[in-house]
């Protein structure tokens, strides 16, 4: 775990009630149609998992945000709404595994280098992204399909320990 994660951990699980016990994934950015957010938002309300936590920060487009925010700030999905660069590198490096299932941000780098296992859409061009086992990619982004690569990663026999030890090698590559 990078210096001071498990502080901003903390820190971030007392701001949104969290148990530090949780997994917790992360999201974010400008929000549009286009990243895929419903469909994430579908596919972490399918998991019904309590003991999995949802954050989602950033600035929603006006043909999403009706129906984004009628479905946050749940028990097992916060929206934090838009936070300064300095704090979304907190929500990133408090994260177990951060999901961008629609089009490039550099949210992504960045995710990357906070050292995070890290799901994708699969973009043509975008897979320098993956270091070495660190992330996992979307085909379509369906609802359907991104909860059973949730699922995969989470619950699957050493997965999600393995895009750990390797997400070690992305904090190095893309850390500037």
């Amino acid at each position: 775990m990078p210096s001071g994660r498990g502080e901003t951990r903390l820190r971030i699980c007392n701001e949104l009630n969290i148990n530090d016990d949780n997994l917790i994934m992360v999201t974010g950015g400008k929000l549009d149609k286009k990243k895929n957010i419903i469909n994430l938002i579908d596919a972490i309300e399918r998991l019904d998992c309590h003991h999995i936590k949802f954050i989602i920060f950033g600035s929603l487009s006006d043909d999403i945000k009706e129906d984004v925010e009628k479905r946050v700030n749940t028990d097992h999905i916060k929206y934090v709404g838009w936070v300064n660069p300095n704090k979304i590198y907190d929500y990133l490096m408090c994260a177990d595994l951060a999901v961008f299932p629609g089009l490039h941000s550099v949210l992504w780098e960045q995710a990357v280098a906070c050292g995070i296992p890290c799901i994708f859409s699969d973009i043509k061009g975008f897979h320098h992204v993956d270091t070495g086992g660190n992330c996992a990619f979307l085909k379509d982004s369906s609802p359907m399909e991104i909860e059973a690569l949730i699922k995969r990663v989470l619950f699957g026999e050493g997965v999600l320990q393995s895009m750990r030890q390797n997400a070690i090698h992305g904090a190095r590559q893309f850390l500037y």
